[in-house]
């Protein structure tokens, strides 16, 4: 199981740390103005997204699935479990961070292709993943809310 987390680790950087940098990257792209430049960071963005992003979130998401199906459904469902409400919050933090993972490359897709974008978005978006990480991590360190 150690080997197991070590690895999901490893996915929330890669996944968490390359949305956060695409997201500032992007609003950067966003605003500017030089249409050479918008065209050399568009490889760029493509790279970090499907080298970066996305294997980081597969392997994170493959890691917490085994080690959540390692403790067994009956352990989740019976009263008193280890899993409590800090872990129910930290899923749905998750699923939040899931759904920008895709809203993000959604608007990388429409900037690349059509060329619009807001600087404002990408910046907020920015801020939102790097408070939801730092929620998610604060909450399961110090098991904050019991179980």
């Amino acid at each position: 199981m150690t080997w197991l987390a070590a690895f999901h680790i490893i996915g929330l950087i890669l996944w968490l740390g390359g949305l956060i940098v695409l997201a500032r990257l992007m609003g950067t792209h966003a605003a500017m103005e030089d249409p050479t430049a918008r065209k050399a960071l568009i490889d760029f963005e493509k790279k970090s997204y499907f080298i970066g992003v996305l294997p980081g979130f597969l392997l994170a998401l493959i890691t917490g699935l085994v080690m959540l199906g390692g403790k067994g459904p009956a352990n989740y469902f019976a009263p008193g479990s280890a899993w409590g409400l800090t872990f129910h919050i930290k899923m749905t933090l998750v699923l939040g961070l899931i759904v920008l993972d895709q809203l993000i490359a959604a608007k990388m897709r429409k900037l690349h292709k059509e060329d619009e974008g807001s600087k404002g978005f990408f910046m907020a978006t920015h801020g939102i993943v790097g408070l939801l990480m730092i929620v998610i991590v604060v909450m399961m360190k110090t098991n904050i809310l019991g179980g």
